[in-house]
């Protein structure tokens, strides 16, 4: 299911470049929107199973939420510059370049997840969990 969430995310990510009418760019939002709630779940769940301790999942989890701080927040900055530095329209709007870079970007740290989760193994059951 994380595959099929990160195929459905970097598929959104081109729809967005292609999409302007505001109708279909509403659906292709609700589209993100569910495919980001299975991402979510998903990855949650992971985290979870590949605990390395029962004992001290407070402070794994803590970790990983820190984790997943720092990438949410490297994102929106790394994108803010893209935007700022990209040519602008006469009327003084960022131009679709801007935009398609961004998206394209994006899609392209998306790939890299679903490479990395598809190596996460979830511990065999019975398995020792300290």
């Amino acid at each position: 299911m994380i595959t099929i969430s990160c195929a459905g995310i970097i598929s959104v990510y081109f729809l967005f470049i292609y999409v302007h009418n505001m109708s279909n760019i509403t659906y292709v939002g609700v589209y993100y929107g569910a495919m980001n709630g299975m991402f979510l779940s998903v990855d949650y769940a992971l985290a979870i199973d590949c605990l390395p301790s029962r004992e001290q999942s407070a402070r794994w989890l803590a970790i990983w939420g820190i984790a997943s701080f720092i990438g949410t927040s490297i994102g929106p900055t790394m994108f803010a510059l893209i935007l700022h530095f990209a040519p602008e329209t006469a009327d003084g709007a960022t131009a679709q370049s801007g935009y398609t870079q961004m998206l394209l970007i994006g899609a392209f740290w998306m790939v890299l997840c679903a490479a990395g989760l598809v190596l996460v193994r979830p511990k065999r059951l019975g398995a020792n969990t300290e």
